[in-house]
């Protein structure tokens, strides 16, 4: 079927069957370039915005005979895929949550707003806020004097270092949503548990979400600890201040790793005690670690539970770094590790420290000899 389309100024062009017009690009080898009303057409037939901008009567113009006006006009057959694009569009969107539809950059505001002009100066990286959920929202909203000028004056009286305030921030930008009271309440009550001024400054440091939380979640996860480890007031301010994150980490990853040191590992409820006082950083370490690390330090190499204990921190080290540094001493002739006997290596020396603390206290070679077994290794 031959039909004939007439595109301007009584230029006709014949085509075989049906056609899309979007589709025939080799159309605009055929429009003279120099005539002005059919660049204008041009411009229509093959820029989807300049279609759909068009009117019908304009396009109705083209038609040269019945047959022709029998073929949908393109405006029509491009306003119905774009109604059904935007249908399908909408019915999506229906699903989709409203973070996931608005975005927001902070670099517009930063030039009239104050308060993120300060923040930058302190180091807070705004590039990490924008994909923290709402934070965006709200720290456009703060005013400086009224909102944020209070909260920085109270961490630094806290004793939180200006150089760290703006990592702080950065990692906890929803402090800025808890009132200035709450704050000072959650600070009383560790005051009132006898925590002293650098150990509270550490807990904020270390553990960023601390300070939004409770007071009654606090008190009771560390009234938790406190009961099920059996320790004593001091054990507990000495475990919260050295790693702080074991109360805003939550009690169940704990009672998971109490129950694989257990009845997995072999260890007593009074070695556990021992574990968390000799080093709290275990309770939130992976288990894959600690199993790993278990299983050589004392199925591979045959330390008992009471050597683990003497240096708890050989439960997470790297599983690699022990196993070539155990196979280095064997190959060396130097894996003592009875005490009773002359040169005992102890599993705090073979562990700890970097490789030439290693090779010269304990293996008593040259840095380079080691490290061409760990190339081969």
């Amino acid at each position: 079927m031959k039909l004939l389309v007439r595109l301007a100024s009584n230029v006709c062009l014949l085509a075989n069957g049906p056609f899309s017009l979007f589709a025939c690009r080799h159309f605009v080898a055929a429009i003279p370039a120099q005539n002005h009303s059919l660049r204008v057409l041009e411009d229509r037939l093959f820029l989807r915005q300049a279609v759909l901008a068009a009117s019908e009567e304009e396009l109705g113009e083209t038609a040269c005979s019945e047959t022709a006006d029998a073929l949908p006009s393109a405006l029509e057959s491009a306003s119905e895929e774009q109604h059904s694009v935007a249908a399908t569009l909408q019915s999506a969107n229906k699903y989709k949550s409203k973070l996931f539809l608005k975005s927001y950059t902070l670099v517009p505001y930063v030039n009239d707003s104050e308060v993120l002009r300060n923040l930058v100066d302190f180091g807070v990286d705004l590039s990490a806020l924008e994909t923290k959920g709402n934070v965006a929202d709200f720290l456009v909203k703060l005013n400086w004097e009224n909102d944020v000028k209070p909260l920085l004056k109270f961490l630094f009286s806290l004793g939180v270092p200006v150089d760290q305030i703006g990592e702080y921030m950065t990692k906890n930008p929803w402090i800025f949503q808890q009132s200035l009271d709450n704050l000072q309440t959650r600070v009383e009550y560790l005051k009132s548990k006898n925590f002293s001024h650098s150990a509270i400054a550490r807990i904020i440091v270390k553990a960023r979400y601390w300070l939004n939380f409770e007071v009654p979640t606090v008190d009771a996860r560390l009234g938790w600890y406190q009961k099920e480890f059996k320790l004593s007031g001091d054990e507990v301010r000495q475990i919260v201040t050295e790693h702080p994150k074991l109360v805003t980490f939550g009690t169940g990853y704990t009672q998971t790793l109490q129950f694989m040191f257990k009845e997995e590992l072999g260890f007593s409820a009074d070695q556990m005690r021992q574990l968390l006082v000799k080093d709290p950083k275990l309770w939130t370490t992976y288990k894959s670690i600690l199993l790993k690390c278990f299983n050589y330090l004392h199925n591979v190499i045959g330390f008992s539970h009471e050597t683990l204990l003497t240096w708890p921190r050989c439960l997470r080290e790297r599983k690699q770094k022990i196993q070539a540094r155990h196979e280095w001493l064997k190959l060396m002739k130097r894996d003592q590790y009875d005490p009773t006997k002359p040169n005992f290596v102890s599993i705090e020396a073979l562990l700890n420290g970097n490789d030439e603390t290693f090779c010269r206290n304990v293996a008593k070679c040259s840095l380079r000899a080691y490290d061409e077994f760990l190339k081969r290794h």
